[in-house]
């Protein structure tokens, strides 16, 4: 009694730094570390493919949610008054709502169409920039205050490269596949997420 689903969960870091290049579940992986440990995190489970099991590799993005330990880790600069872009903040920032997250998983379950590589980002993707702007305007606080790459490299080593480097992922397949997000839009996430 094998099960006959496996939704396996890695994250957006699977393009690495793309920049401007907009990516696809059909992109290739990048070349970072974190691109790499989710290359072979996907590639051990994918091994399940050949016990006849349908995969899903749900790569996904930070997720925004009042209980939702890295983001409020994000918004706290902007709850003192000190919040701003991360390091020059033109790096395309990816993110899902939590309740679109969940749903994700759930379509993935439900529906047989669903295998292979599956983005669970939302569709509005922003600089980090104005992904900035939009935190301090929901929580009436400024977004001046930049934090430094540098500084972020020394606090985070190489996880800084969660915060920095950016991909324009896009939700393209769960769209084609019928899924429709609760949370479309940043400022409706927000409001769901404060």
């Amino acid at each position: 009694d094998r099960p006959r689903v496996l939704v396996n969960a890695s994250g957006i870091d699977y393009y690495g730094d793309r920049g401007e290049e907009t990516v696809t579940e059909e992109s290739p992986a990048g070349t970072s570390f974190l691109a790499g440990v989710s290359q072979r995190w996907e590639e051990a489970a994918r091994e399940a493919e050949a016990l006849e099991v349908r995969v899903v590799l749900m790569r996904t993005a930070l997720a925004f949610g009042r209980a939702a330990p890295a983001f409020r880790l994000v918004v706290l600069p902007f709850r003192l008054f000190a919040g701003g872009a991360l390091g020059n903040g033109r790096q395309w920032f990816t993110w899902i709502q939590i309740d679109d997250l969940v749903g994700l998983y759930r379509f993935a379950l439900e529906h047989e169409s669903v295998r292979g590589a599956l983005n669970a980002v939302a569709p509005d993707i922003r600089p980090q920039r104005q992904v900035a702007q939009e935190i301090g305007r929901a929580l009436h606080r400024p977004s001046v205050m930049p934090t430094p790459a540098p500084l972020l490299k020394l606090a985070l080593g190489r996880q800084s490269e969660l915060l920095l480097d950016g991909r324009r992922a896009t939700p393209e397949k769960a769209e084609r596949l019928g899924y429709r997000f609760r949370y479309p839009t940043l400022p409706e996430a927000l409001r769901g997420s404060l």
